[in-house]
């Protein structure tokens, strides 16, 4: 049987979408239709990494203002990008419909994005149950690439049939008999897959070559257990309500509410602001 959510997650949910009706669904479908990177974003990226606009000049010229298409998080948040770089972190949940719309648009706009962005993917899994077990099987795809079981093209594949899978075949992946049956479709090797999907944090037997310990600890660092436990906290951290919602640069928030047909287009302006520091 599917796992039952609580009554508590599940009214919040309920309050959640109620709120959203009303002002995400008449502008997704704009949204829907642009070009992934907009001429603004384009204009504004370019010119900030070239340092042909100041971080004046960039407020001045665009028409977003926070508190209105975005927000600043109360506390800044650490990112894994490196120097120079500018993280772009998208929280999204398999089952969110608004997440599957926009899912194609996020791939192209990251596919073209300027070179210095860092995107990361982050499933919220902590809302309820269901959001759960689909962080579960994003991180067994995490843990299965991290332990060269995959490629990057194929992850992505799957990934992209997880949303396919739940929107348009209307299968829940819910139950483990069901997800252990998708990974097998796409192709994973069931041992393969057991082994990712129960994988937990353990020390490497120091028994094995150095070459081998480096292999566990990579596998140990990507095991599906820690990955929930550490990223359990992050919507509550990076002020998250719904999905999906874009962080740029630990610093900025912004959503399909906030920015409406104009989302990449924010998302551009506040990458260019992060670069032009």
């Amino acid at each position: 049987m599917p796992v039952a959510e609580t009554g508590y997650w599940h009214f919040r949910e309920h309050q959640r979408r109620e709120a959203l009706k009303t002002t995400v669904s008449a502008r997704l479908l704009p949204l829907l239709a642009l070009v992934a990177l907009s001429t603004f974003g384009q204009q504004a990226s370019a010119q900030a990494s070239d340092d042909g606009w100041t971080i004046s000049e960039l407020a001045a010229s665009a028409p977003f203002t926070e508190g209105t298409h975005f927000e600043r998080l109360d506390t800044p948040q650490d990112t894994q990008a490196s120097d120079g770089e500018v993280e772009v972190r998208l929280f999204f949940i398999y089952g969110c419909s608004h997440c599957a719309m926009v899912e194609p648009s996020m791939n192209r706009w990251v596919a073209e994005a300027p070179e210095n962005v860092h995107f990361v993917r982050m499933p919220v899994a902590s809302w309820n149950q269901t959001a759960g077990i689909h962080a579960k099987i994003f991180w067994t795809l995490g843990n299965l690439r991290a332990t060269g079981t995959m490629t990057d093209t194929e992850r992505e594949a799957i990934h992209a049939a997880v949303f396919e899978t739940i929107h348009d075949q209307g299968i829940r992946l819910l139950r483990e008999d069901e997800i252990r049956a998708f990974f097998a479709r796409e192709g994973v090797d069931p041992s393969e897959f057991e082994t990712a999907w129960n994988s937990s944090w353990s020390e490497p037997d120091r028994s094995l070559s150095f070459a081998e310990q480096l292999a566990a600890q990579r596998a140990a660092q990507h095991a599906v257990e820690r990955m929930l436990s550490v990223t359990r906290d992050q919507p509550l951290e990076y002020g998250v309500e719904r999905t999906p919602t874009i962080v740029i640069n630990g610093k900025y928030r912004t959503d399909l509410a906030m920015a409406g047909q104009d989302f990449f287009n924010v998302i551009n302006y506040l990458v260019a602001l992060e670069t032009a520091r």
